[in-house]
């Protein structure tokens, strides 16, 4: 059992299972997993439901349970309207407000009319009843859901989340793993353009259309960064390796650091010595990664260029 819970947008209205798997047999109906957590369920899921919702479904014919399945319509509206739980859960309005935005946009280009939620192989691998029996109370809506959201989702108290720009655009450091946690429960577990998912369609059916990709700024502020540093590289040094952000813990403090990779000694200094280079990278540093850390609390501590065994040739 891999553990895994699913978001589910859908041409026909259902939350079973079984029924969704039948379905492949009959024309015209299209369905595809188009967010996933792997063992995890993200909190945005339960907003996105009611308790009235909630209809009986089975699982490999015997497990019969109640689980949610809505109009896309309705989705987003639930979701739009339970802000106030979402924030509540955060713990800081403005720290959620950059994930609430990405999780309804990336809602809102859902191409199919139905959505349900698929949380089965979460559920069996712990005491179901208990499980079944939060899940309704998860769906409240409101403030009384929060306890019953944090423990399903297992959102460990005191751990402030990370940014969203951590989650999407700092793949490196980070060591605390809690922080990370949060965040990551936090965001949808979309594929941001859907370009993996994979829709299984009945006899007839073609798939979606899908809508065009969402504009880079709703990712973070620093989303762009890494391209934008990688083009700057290659323009220095044709055969630079790419760089990478990550956040490093430094005499208490976490601190942002963009280590450059060459794919040698002569890269490095060429890298290094490069004036428009240099240029580039402190005009950065002073408009836009710096600013970053003071506002989220980071410390800056620089570029740096190495040449790790994986990039030598």
């Amino acid at each position: 059992m891999s553990n895994r819970s699913y978001l589910i947008n859908s041409s026909f209205e259902t939350s079973s299972p079984d029924e969704r798997f039948r379905s492949e047999e009959e024309p015209g109906r299209v369905w595809g997993e188009v967010a996933e957590g792997s063992n995890r369920l993200p909190i945005p899921r339960f907003l996105c439901f009611r308790q009235s919702d909630l209809r009986p479904a089975t699982w490999n014919g015997d497990m019969q349970r109640q689980l949610p399945c809505t109009t896309l319509e309705q989705a987003v509206r639930n979701f739009e309207q339970a802000r106030p739980v979402y924030e509540a859960i955060a713990g800081d309005a403005g720290l959620a407000r950059p994930y609430w935005d990405l999780v309804l946009a990336l809602l809102r280009r859902l191409p199919l009319p139905y959505l349900s939620m698929d949380p089965v192989e979460w559920l069996i691998l712990g005491d179901v009843e208990a499980g079944a029996a939060r899940l309704v109370q998860a769906l409240a809506g409101d403030l009384s859901a929060v306890p019953h959201i944090k423990a399903m989702s297992e959102y460990e108290e005191g751990a402030r989340p990370y940014p969203l720009d951590v989650l999407y655009s700092v793949p490196s450091g980070k060591s605390d793993r809690a922080r990370i946690w949060n965040a990551s429960v936090l965001d949808g577990g979309f594929q941001p353009n859907l370009q993996y998912a994979t829709w299984q369609l009945g006899p007839g059916a073609a798939e979606p259309t899908l809508p065009p990709p969402l504009p880079d700024s709703l990712f973070g502020e620093i989303y762009d960064i890494n391209k934008l540093i990688k083009d700057w590289l290659s323009a220095a040094a044709p055969d630079a390796a790419g760089a990478d952000l990550g956040l490093y813990l430094d005499q208490g403090q976490e601190h942002l650091r963009v280590t450059l990779y060459a794919r040698g000694e002569a890269d490095a200094r060429q890298l290094v010595s490069d004036p428009t280079l240099k240029q580039r990278l402190g005009e950065l540093a002073h408009n836009r990664l710096q600013p970053w850390c003071r506002k989220h609390g980071f410390g800056w501590q620089g570029f740096r260029c190495e040449v790790p065994d994986w990039a030598r040739r």
